[in-house]
Protein backbone atom coordinates (compact mmCIF):
# COMPACT_ATOMS: atom_id res chain seq x y z
CA UNK A 1 0.00 0.00 0.00
CA UNK A 2 1.45 3.47 -0.62
CA UNK A 3 1.87 6.37 1.81
CA UNK A 4 -0.44 9.06 1.17
CA UNK A 5 2.04 12.60 1.10
CA UNK A 6 1.35 14.26 3.85
CA UNK A 7 -1.50 17.40 2.99
CA UNK A 8 -0.20 19.40 5.88
CA UNK A 9 3.70 18.48 5.24
CA UNK A 10 4.23 21.99 3.20
CA UNK A 11 2.36 24.18 5.50
CA UNK A 12 4.41 22.56 8.63
CA UNK A 13 7.42 23.26 6.53
CA UNK A 14 6.63 26.75 5.96
CA UNK A 15 5.62 27.21 9.96
CA UNK A 16 9.64 25.65 10.26
CA UNK A 17 10.65 28.60 8.12
CA UNK A 18 8.78 30.93 9.74
CA UNK A 19 10.44 29.56 13.02
CA UNK A 20 13.41 29.72 11.81
CA UNK A 21 13.98 26.02 12.38
CA UNK A 22 14.23 25.61 8.60
CA UNK A 23 17.89 25.86 6.39
CA UNK A 24 18.85 26.32 2.81
CA UNK A 25 22.37 27.15 4.62
CA UNK A 26 24.90 25.01 4.86
CA UNK A 27 24.48 21.99 7.10
CA UNK A 28 26.35 23.94 10.19
CA UNK A 29 24.28 26.76 10.19
CA UNK A 30 21.05 23.83 10.01
CA UNK A 31 20.98 24.53 14.05
CA UNK A 32 21.33 27.83 13.85
CA UNK A 33 17.37 30.31 13.87
CA UNK A 34 17.12 32.02 11.00
CA UNK A 35 15.96 35.50 13.46
CA UNK A 36 16.89 35.92 16.60
CA UNK A 37 15.80 38.27 19.02
CA UNK A 38 18.78 40.42 21.03
CA UNK A 39 16.81 39.54 24.07
CA UNK A 40 13.49 39.50 25.94
CA UNK A 41 14.48 43.26 27.14
CA UNK A 42 14.76 44.79 23.82
CA UNK A 43 12.65 42.56 21.75
CA UNK A 44 12.66 44.81 19.03
CA UNK A 45 15.85 44.15 17.99
CA UNK A 46 16.18 40.95 16.05
CA UNK A 47 19.03 39.60 14.11
CA UNK A 48 19.32 37.95 10.92
CA UNK A 49 21.18 34.73 10.00
CA UNK A 50 23.82 35.44 6.98
CA UNK A 51 23.92 32.41 5.06
CA UNK A 52 26.08 33.50 2.28
CA UNK A 53 29.03 34.88 4.71
CA UNK A 54 30.80 33.64 7.91
CA UNK A 55 33.13 35.12 10.74
CA UNK A 56 36.40 32.83 10.72
CA UNK A 57 37.89 33.33 14.41
CA UNK A 58 41.40 33.27 15.67
CA UNK A 59 43.04 30.13 16.75
CA UNK A 60 44.86 28.58 19.67
CA UNK A 61 46.44 24.91 19.52
CA UNK A 62 43.85 24.51 17.01
CA UNK A 63 41.08 25.45 18.96
CA UNK A 64 38.81 28.74 17.97
CA UNK A 65 39.17 31.94 20.42
CA UNK A 66 36.15 33.56 21.14
CA UNK A 67 37.95 35.84 23.20
CA UNK A 68 39.87 37.77 20.67
CA UNK A 69 37.46 39.26 18.36
CA UNK A 70 40.03 41.82 17.08
CA UNK A 71 41.26 39.56 14.13
CA UNK A 72 37.99 38.17 13.02
CA UNK A 73 37.35 38.08 9.38
CA UNK A 74 34.11 37.80 7.75
CA UNK A 75 34.51 35.25 4.47
CA UNK A 76 32.43 34.68 1.75
CA UNK A 77 30.64 31.67 1.76
CA UNK A 78 28.77 29.53 4.08
CA UNK A 79 30.19 28.54 7.57
CA UNK A 80 32.60 25.30 7.66
CA UNK A 81 35.21 23.87 9.19
CA UNK A 82 36.14 24.30 13.19
CA UNK A 83 37.03 27.89 12.63
CA UNK A 84 34.51 29.58 10.86
CA UNK A 85 31.21 30.61 12.64
CA UNK A 86 28.04 30.90 11.61
CA UNK A 87 27.04 34.93 11.53
CA UNK A 88 24.28 37.50 12.74
CA UNK A 89 23.59 41.06 11.07
CA UNK A 90 21.19 43.92 12.33
CA UNK A 91 19.07 44.70 9.85
CA UNK A 92 18.97 48.45 10.65
CA UNK A 93 22.11 48.97 11.58
CA UNK A 94 24.11 46.51 9.28
CA UNK A 95 26.10 45.57 12.61
CA UNK A 96 27.74 41.94 12.05
CA UNK A 97 27.23 39.68 15.10
CA UNK A 98 28.78 36.16 16.12
CA UNK A 99 27.30 34.02 19.07
CA UNK A 100 29.18 32.63 21.17
CA UNK A 101 27.09 30.04 22.45
CA UNK A 102 26.87 31.05 25.95
CA UNK A 103 23.25 32.84 26.89
CA UNK A 104 22.63 35.14 30.05
CA UNK A 105 19.75 34.09 31.93
CA UNK A 106 18.03 36.50 34.72
CA UNK A 107 16.12 35.19 37.35
CA UNK A 108 13.72 37.51 39.57
CA UNK A 109 15.41 39.56 42.48
CA UNK A 110 15.80 37.28 45.43
CA UNK A 111 16.56 34.18 43.25
CA UNK A 112 19.48 32.72 43.35
CA UNK A 113 20.17 31.68 40.11
CA UNK A 114 22.18 28.39 40.88
CA UNK A 115 18.84 27.19 42.98
CA UNK A 116 17.87 26.65 39.54
CA UNK A 117 20.06 24.80 38.39
CA UNK A 118 18.01 21.81 37.53
CA UNK A 119 15.00 23.88 35.59
CA UNK A 120 18.05 25.01 33.63
CA UNK A 121 19.49 21.28 33.03
CA UNK A 122 15.77 20.18 32.35
CA UNK A 123 15.58 22.76 29.39
CA UNK A 124 19.05 21.65 27.97
CA UNK A 125 21.56 24.23 29.54
CA UNK A 126 24.41 24.41 32.11
CA UNK A 127 25.21 26.58 34.20
CA UNK A 128 29.04 27.79 33.42
CA UNK A 129 29.06 30.70 35.90
CA UNK A 130 27.12 32.59 38.22
CA UNK A 131 27.62 36.34 38.52
CA UNK A 132 29.07 37.51 41.70
CA UNK A 133 27.78 40.77 41.96
CA UNK A 134 24.52 39.75 40.69
CA UNK A 135 23.45 36.11 41.92
CA UNK A 136 19.66 36.00 40.45
CA UNK A 137 21.59 36.11 36.98
CA UNK A 138 24.16 33.44 35.48
CA UNK A 139 26.12 32.50 32.03
CA UNK A 140 24.73 29.31 30.55
CA UNK A 141 25.48 26.77 28.13
CA UNK A 142 23.69 23.82 26.20
CA UNK A 143 24.15 20.56 27.58
CA UNK A 144 25.95 19.65 24.00
CA UNK A 145 28.21 22.84 23.77
CA UNK A 146 27.05 23.66 20.47
CA UNK A 147 25.74 27.18 19.77
CA UNK A 148 23.19 26.29 17.58
CA UNK A 149 21.47 23.85 19.97
CA UNK A 150 22.19 27.18 22.75
CA UNK A 151 20.32 29.85 20.21
CA UNK A 152 17.67 27.05 18.78
CA UNK A 153 16.51 26.36 23.12
CA UNK A 154 16.01 29.67 24.06
CA UNK A 155 12.18 29.83 24.22
CA UNK A 156 12.43 27.22 26.87
CA UNK A 157 14.54 29.43 28.52
CA UNK A 158 12.36 32.24 28.65
CA UNK A 159 9.61 29.57 29.54
CA UNK A 160 11.07 28.85 32.96
CA UNK A 161 9.91 30.26 36.31
CA UNK A 162 11.01 33.86 37.27
CA UNK A 163 13.04 34.77 34.79
CA UNK A 164 13.43 37.80 33.96
CA UNK A 165 16.12 37.82 30.94
CA UNK A 166 17.63 35.82 28.48
CA UNK A 167 20.10 36.96 26.75
CA UNK A 168 22.67 35.34 23.76
CA UNK A 169 26.42 36.73 24.17
CA UNK A 170 26.98 38.25 21.30
CA UNK A 171 30.62 38.99 20.03
CA UNK A 172 31.25 42.02 17.31
CA UNK A 173 34.65 42.85 15.90
CA UNK A 174 36.36 45.99 18.24
CA UNK A 175 35.81 48.92 16.59
CA UNK A 176 38.88 51.23 16.21
CA UNK A 177 38.60 54.86 15.73
CA UNK A 178 39.63 56.25 12.44
CA UNK A 179 41.36 59.90 11.61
Amino acid sequence: MKKQPDKNAKADAEDATKRGDASSASPAAAGYPARLKHGMANPGQVYQRVDDQHARLPASRGKPRLDDMTSLQLADGPAQGPQARVIYRDPASGQVVVPSGRVLVRFADGVNAQDRAPALHAAGYRITQVLSYAPQAAWVESLSQDSGAALGGLQALEALADVKNVEPQWLSPRATKQD
